[in-house]
């Protein structure tokens, strides 16, 4: 969290728009809010913000609080709340804190399922026959229930990734809004 008070503040806006067609004409737009401000700290130390597609209000001389979630070994993260006390307004980016989330979250879930296909049937052919060979009625029966197992561990592994992110989600939008109610 970064504290301080607005020294200075702009927004600017582009509008991109294209089309053409000869018998009829399709044109499309788009429109991007880049908003920077400048917050200066109890301490005099000055900080740059940029903010995309984020409406907010503020203006000069405004008591204002960044909420970011960054990785600082990659420096790499998002903004994710912005609150203006002057003005008691709290402006959460949800899409900025999903972003993060599934950026923690992809790589676990890459290398597990990853794990699965191409470690577990080394494993399976070569470590199990031995320990198996003893029993031979379960190695039929492991052998004819393989390919479903598979599947199964496959789609567990997306649902417990996809749960543990949505808990996470939940978890930290409901600490970031106490945290904005109590200062």
């Amino acid at each position: 969290r970064y504290s301080g008070t607005v020294t200075d503040a702009n927004t600017k806006i582009r509008t991109h728009v294209s089309g053409g067609g000869f018998d009829y004409v399709s044109i499309k737009s788009s429109t991007s809010e880049t908003s920077e401000f400048f917050l200066i700290d109890d301490k005099g130390a000055e900080g740059v913000f940029k903010i995309y597609n984020w409406g907010f209000s503020m203006r000069t001389g405004h008591e204002v609080q960044v909420y970011a979630l960054f990785d600082k070994r990659k420096n790499l993260g998002e903004y994710v709340l912005v609150k203006n006390r002057n003005l008691n307004e709290v402006a959460p980016n949800f899409y900025n804190l999903k972003a993060v989330i599934k950026r923690r979250y992809k790589w676990p879930a890459i290398w597990s399922a990853l794990f699965l296909i191409f470690v577990s049937p080394v494993i399976l052919k070569f470590i199990l026959p031995p320990v198996l060979s003893v029993f031979p009625s379960i190695e039929k029966v492991l052998n004819s229930f393989l390919f479903p197992l598979y599947l199964i561990l496959l789609v567990a592994i997306f649902i417990i990734y996809q749960v543990k992110s949505h808990f996470t989600f939940s978890s930290i939008k409901k600490v970031l809004l106490a945290e904005t109610v109590r200062r």
